[in-house]
């Protein structure tokens, strides 16, 4: 099956439901992505951070709960022409900042509250799939992999195998998928 991402939000407001939320009508889902840049790649504290942003808002992927959320700001937001942030390239006396210009509705023809409506109705509906992606360049899968075949893999693993189960144990408590992303 294909991924039909319809609509996708950016919804990184210091307050976010998740950095970015996509809605896939014809598979009846909603996809919420937390994403983290972290050099590390096999640090659990930085897992820890992209894990509790994700438990922290699970209240918007239960179903008989959405209706309660207010989200008058955020749709405010999401409907604003244009959303300004810049870019930093390099590291040295030679890098350079860019100013870029985007709207936080980056897929699909809606307003915040037509999206707002559709997000609610999808959640609501027994039909309906919700997946989490978890999304960290610093993890690296083969280092990942490499650890878990050794006999005693190093603690910053356990910590973060743990710190995964947990997560995902919450997030299918309320019917989602945990889905991470990783460099390889």
């Amino acid at each position: 099956m294909t991924n039909t991402i319809d609509y996708l939000i950016c919804d990184d407001l210091q307050k976010e439901i998740a950095d970015f939320i996509a809605i896939d009508e014809q598979n009846q889902k909603v996809i919420v992505v937390h994403c983290k840049h972290k050099e590390s790649v096999k640090s659990a504290s930085a897992f820890q951070d992209l894990c509790g942003q994700a438990v922290k808002n699970i209240g918007y992927l239960i179903k008989n709960n959405v209706d309660l959320m207010d989200l008058t700001n955020h749709i405010k937001l999401w409907d604003a022409n244009e959303w300004d942030y810049y870019k930093k390239y390099g590291k040295d006396k030679n890098s350079k900042t860019v100013r870029i210009k985007t709207k936080r509705i980056i897929k699909g023809n809606i307003t915040g509250k037509a999206f707002w409506e559709k997000y609610k109705s999808i959640i609501k509906s027994p039909d309906s799939k919700t997946e989490v992606w978890l999304v960290m360049d610093g993890l690296s899968r083969n280092v990942f992999k490499q650890q878990l075949e050794k006999d005693k893999p190093e603690e910053q693993i356990s910590q973060l195998m743990w710190i995964l189960y947990c997560t995902q144990e919450i997030i299918s408590e309320v019917g989602g998928v945990l889905k991470v992303f990783c460099s390889e």
